[in-house]
């Protein structure tokens, strides 16, 4: 009874993912990869060169709107673990946060953007395979603690911090869902079509911030016409303007929730 009580009294609190309107949406922007680790290189491209250009477009459309403050995890061609990504999300208190990455595939032919968010049902084993080449296996004390101390603050019952974290992993999974679906509808590609998919994957970064959340695959650097059309910066202006739309339609969801 008293674990009921207490719930109701904090839940209120805990579950807010609704942006207050008084100040800036937040956006935590991650240009995957840098430094010696260029991520895939085809067709004379180096993702971590496309996905950092591609993220500061991202970041300077959306600071023209006085309603977004950004961030951005990296602004220059530099080695970031995924802890510290996750930390720096975390630290600035994102509304959402988006990696952004270019996909390699053995198959030439393959192409599309792929939207990813943590995952609730088991993974494929193409998905596995992608979250492993991605990730970058990091338990770290230190981001355990930052992720889950908004808890620890209120409370050292381990049955209540254990209802706490599935209940805001739960809700921050349905946001990120929310936003997926947004892009997916919006998502106007790049080269021949606008194929994207939307999929779910235990990729570390989406999995370890604390806000709603996106691994984004722009397209594939194997396919020779989808590379060149993601390497153009006109293209990448477009890709730049797409997001921005769609994170519009995401705060204007989560603003008339409230």
């Amino acid at each position: 009874m008293l674990l009921l009580v207490f719930l109701n009294l904090i839940l209120p609190c805990s579950l807010v993912f609704a942006v207050n309107t008084t100040t800036p949406f937040q956006v935590v922007i991650d240009a995957g990869h840098g430094g010696v680790d260029s991520g895939a290189v085809q067709n004379g491209i180096r993702e971590a060169d496309l996905s950092l250009s591609i993220a500061q477009k991202i970041a300077e459309t959306l600071q023209k709107d006085p309603r977004f403050r950004v961030t951005l995890t990296r602004t220059h061609d530099q080695k970031l673990d995924l802890k510290k990504r996750a930390m720096i999300a975390n630290h600035h208190k994102g509304d959402l946060f988006l990696s952004i990455h270019a996909n390699s595939s053995t198959d030439a032919k393959s192409h599309g953007a792929e939207f990813y968010f943590q995952n609730q049902l088991p993974a494929s084993e193409e998905e596995l395979f992608l979250a492993a080449r991605e990730n970058e296996v990091d338990q770290s004390p230190e981001l355990n603690r930052e992720i889950s101390s908004f808890t620890h603050a209120t409370t050292r019952n381990a049955d209540v911090l254990a209802i706490i974290d599935d209940l805001h992993r739960n809700h921050r999974i349905k946001r990120s869902d929310q936003f997926a679906a947004i892009l997916h509808g919006s998502w106007k590609g790049v080269g021949h079509g606008n194929k994207s998919s939307i999929r779910q994957a235990p990729f570390y970064l989406v999995s370890n911030v604390n806000m709603p959340s996106l691994l984004i695959e722009l397209g594939y650097l194997t396919n020779a016409h989808e590379a060149q059309a993601l390497n153009d910066p006109e293209k990448q202006q477009k890709i730049a303007s797409n997001l921005y739309q769609a994170i519009v339609q995401f705060k204007e969801l989560l603003d008339n929730e409230r």
